[in-house]
């Protein structure tokens, strides 16, 4: 069940709160995802927990939330977030955790609102650069198959869910003015299976010649390296590699991102 907070604009968005003590975890889901990803951790968090608070919620045209007819951006979307924990009173420090895409969107509010913020829990946060990493290794006709695939048409997808990828897309231009800082409890964890969840053999989606196991091995590697260069500007984080897991870490391995985030929780409290 999900309350409804009403926006200045007068737009709704659907949250779910638990607790209403200090320190406030928030959770931010992965790109077009709505909050039921983080249900179960919130609950398991909540009895673990019970002296803190946890809030999950729906980004704009997303699950129970109203559509948002202006452009979105990674900046309309945090402002949204801000604008629901004003409104809410909850009570800083501010431990934020974001999924995929959520690893963007906490990191700009972290840099928009940094008295506010005292921990970034990032599971499988998105990377700005492993695009052009695997781009590099790739023959001329993998990577024209591989960038093809961001421009392929879905027809079941929605206006939000093309605004979300839009957002995404502009975060991965701007992520680099945005480093994390070492001040913070930074805790990064990231997968050891990025590419099973679709792999060619089973998923239509991909051509096996364009994308030989060979290849998608290399690619989770680099994924690994890319999130391991996260240290350069946060030495001090908490660096995870967790095993037998996709890139929905969360879902396929609920009770070490649980983990994860009362360590992060104990650390600033």
């Amino acid at each position: 069940m999900r309350s409804k907070l009403t926006l200045r604009d007068g737009r709704q968005l659907a949250y779910r709160q638990k607790g209403s003590q200090g320190p406030t975890v928030i959770f931010e889901s992965g790109m077009t995802c709505d909050s039921t990803d983080w249900v179960a951790i919130q609950d398991r968090l909540a009895e673990q927990c019970p002296n803190v608070t946890t809030l999950i919620y729906d980004r704009a045209g997303l699950g129970q939330s109203d559509f948002a007819p202006i452009p979105k951006t990674r900046a309309t979307i945090t402002d949204d977030l801000a604008q629901l924990l004003s409104e809410r009173n909850l009570p800083a420090p501010y431990v934020l955790v974001g999924h995929s895409f959520g690893g963007f969107l906490i990191k700009h509010y972290s840099h928009c609102w940094p008295e506010k913020v005292a921990a970034l829990v990032f599971v499988d946060g998105s990377d700005a650069t492993f695009e052009s990493r695997t781009l590099a290794y790739r023959t001329d006709t993998q990577r024209a198959y591989w960038q093809s695939l961001s421009t392929r048409p879905d027809p079941d997808e929605t206006e939000a869910e093309r605004q979300e990828q839009a957002a995404f897309y502009q975060s991965l231009e701007l992520d680099a003015a945005q480093p994390l800082k070492d001040g913070l409890y930074n805790a990064i964890l990231v997968c050891d299976h990025l590419t099973s969840w679709f792999h060619p053999d089973t998923d239509p989606y991909f051509q096996f010649t364009e994308a030989p196991e060979s290849l998608l091995k290399r690619d989770n590697q680099t994924w690994i390296e890319c999130h391991r260069d996260w240290l350069k500007d946060a030495p001090n984080a908490h660096f995870h590699v967790v095993e037998n897991s996709t890139h929905a870490i969360h879902l396929d391995q609920e009770a070490v991102v649980l983990d994860e985030v009362v360590q992060a929780i104990k650390a600033v409290q």
